[in-house]
């Protein structure tokens, strides 16, 4: 068992990067601290064009300002996901999960995360809302992209501004935006970008949220149907997440747990 977590996640991108490549074969090729041995190879367009350069930033869906950037929960050895935080204090949106839905591989379709968000459509769970002239957005107030027809953005994997609004993005959910990039070089066609946090309840109480967060959670620190938790040490329990793979669940094909995943926590 490998017990090198950095090493892990080198060894999976190591595999995008080299189809074919089997996860042994991988783990031979990086050394404990998750550096690569081999001769670099050309960029991964697979990689998340937001994620390649540090301190990026581009539109915020919400609130239209240019202040989202990377945030400290992405995990980069995912490449089908990214989460991303706006940094504009007028804005109530702080972490947005951003996961591809469509790329046309089967695999993607088949992730335990794309099927959760296509289990829970989302729907109107905050009152109607109308941002004041002291805020850019606040829970309920219509996105900012949604108040045009033709608003384009930078997509996040192949960072040209050609990500629209998909055709079928549920207006009735101001927490939840269905972007299409026209792209055709772009790896990507469909994401969903989930408002993870923006200090309500409601939100926190998303089914498709609370599903996200369930399949992320190392199963020993979940939440019985009683509401009991085992609760987190530390330093104990500190190398319970160093060495968990939560994106080994993400990417899982296994069947979900609906009524855990959506349990009120």
């Amino acid at each position: 068992m490998v017990k090198n977590s950095a090493q892990k996640r080198a060894a999976r991108a190591h595999q995008k990067s080299r189809p074919g490549t089997s996860l042994p074969e991988a783990l031979r090729a990086v050394d404990t601290r998750g550096t690569a041995v081999l001769p670099p190879v050309a960029a991964d367009p697979a990689v998340p064009w937001f994620q390649s350069v540090p301190r990026r930033r581009t539109t915020c869906l919400l609130c239209g300002k240019r202040e989202t950037v990377l945030s400290y929960s992405n995990d980069p050895s995912d490449l089908g996901r990214v989460a991303v935080y706006c940094d504009n204090e007028r804005c109530d949106v702080r972490t947005v999960e951003v996961v591809v839905v469509r790329d046309g591989d089967l695999a993607t379709r088949q992730r335990a995360d794309v099927r959760v968000l296509e289990h829970f459509v989302g729907g109107p769970l905050h009152d109607p809302a109308v941002v004041s002239e002291h805020d850019d957005w606040i829970p309920g107030a219509v996105p900012w992209i949604r108040h045009g027809e033709h608003r384009y953005v930078e997509c996040l994997w192949c960072g040209d501004e050609t990500s629209r609004r998909s055709a079928t993005d549920l207006l009735a959910d101001t927490g939840r935006v269905q972007m299409y990039c026209e792209n055709a070089d772009c790896r990507v066609r469909e994401t969903e970008h989930v408002v993870l946090r923006d200090g309500t309840w409601q939100t926190d109480e998303r089914p498709d949220v609370r599903s996200l967060r369930y399949i992320d959670e190392p199963p020993i620190f979940r939440r019985g149907p009683d509401g009991r938790s085992r609760g987190f040490v530390y330093p104990r329990d500190s190398a319970i997440f160093a060495e968990d793979d939560k994106v080994a669940r993400r990417v899982s094909t296994d069947p979900v747990d609906w009524e855990a995943a959506a349990f009120v926590r």
